[in-house]
């Protein structure tokens, strides 16, 4: 079986190389079946010169800057192509043209090879037009690849943002059955996550070809995430809102929605980067609402006075 020698690589389950290889079986870490013994060996006596590469960060990469600061995990869940990867691609873009999030200023990010591979097609090369992100590919195993910001508020404290970029696969098998072996990504989110934003494909609830099972797929969806992160925040993204057509599956969404007393949605046009601006309103919102209530408090160490030990505070006078 193929695998990577390098401890905590996930190579396998998201097809990201940890060196930062951009063809993964080059890697002198990876083993492509089964390969000898000595080469294992001869590759684990290998080490890279930084604790990251610049792309995807996996579960375990998070403990490498969680010390330092507050980290806020946000969750993007939908259905395969509803707009995911394209409203990180465009966050991106929108914030190296300047945007700022509501109140946060740009500090810095682990991931910027990993921006950098989503935001790639989406800019002119003066040979082929722009076009979307490739689909996030399911992987082997289930581990999400998370992208990471670094934001600092105005009174200049440091917060670590994580967006996980999972496949929706992951999403329409978890919201069918929970504990699908396949929904291992989606049950960590489901563990982590402190902001959701579900995702609705205007497009797909617009065309009357596609739009029975889309409806389908998103009040499964849309029941799952209810009963899973309350009480987190919950926004809604009408994702390709360019393609938006008021109808019937969409009245039935909408009811389900405010039943839910779901209140904040947001509309994103994916195709006109200048309009574009719902990213940032709903980014900023989901940064708020998983901060409130999460005060840093100092510790308090109660006095045991039954304990010589424990009771004693310093030389009396």
């Amino acid at each position: 079986m193929s695998k990577c020698t390098k401890p905590k690589c996930h190579v396998t389950d998201n097809l990201r190389c940890h060196e930062g290889n951009p063809d993964y079986q080059k890697c002198s870490f990876f083993v492509a079946g089964d390969s000898p013994e000595t080469q294992i060996e001869s590759a684990q006596q290998q080490s890279s010169l930084l604790s990251w590469t610049g792309f995807t960060l996996g579960m375990d990469d998070v403990a490498k800057f969680s010390p330092r600061s507050r980290v806020v995990t946000i969750a993007l869940v939908g259905v395969s192509d509803a707009g995911k990867t394209s409203f990180l691609a465009t966050l991106y873009l929108l914030l190296l043209n300047g945007q700022m999030l509501d109140g946060y200023k740009f500090a810095g990010s682990f991931t910027l090879g990993g921006w950098e591979i989503l935001a790639s097609k989406m800019r002119w090369s003066g040979q082929e037009p722009p076009s979307f992100p490739d689909h996030t590919p399911r992987g082997i195993s289930r581990q999400p690849g998370l992208l990471h910001l670094a934001l600092k508020d105005q009174s200049n404290q440091l917060y670590d943002v994580v967006f996980a970029d999972a496949p929706g696969e992951w999403f329409e098998l978890w919201a069918i059955n929970r504990f699908d072996p396949q929904a291992e990504g989606a049950r960590w989110l489901e563990q982590h996550a402190e902001s959701v934003l579900m995702f609705l494909d205007s497009e797909k609830l617009s065309s009357p070809e596609h739009r029975g099972n889309a409806r389908f797929q998103s009040l499964k969806l849309l029941d799952r995430v209810f009963d899973s992160y309350l009480p987190h925040a919950i926004g809604i993204v009408w994702a390709k809102y360019d393609m938006f057509m008021q109808n019937q599956a969409i009245d039935v969404l909408k009811q389900n929605v405010d039943r839910k007393k779901i209140k904040r949605s947001f509309n994103v046009i994916s195709a006109n980067f200048s309009e574009s601006l719902g990213v940032i309103e709903a980014v900023s919102w989901s940064i708020e609402h998983a901060l409130e209530g999460q005060e840093i408090r100092a510790i308090q160490i109660p006095v045991d006075y039954t304990n010589p030990f424990l009771s004693f505070r310093g030389r009396s006078e």
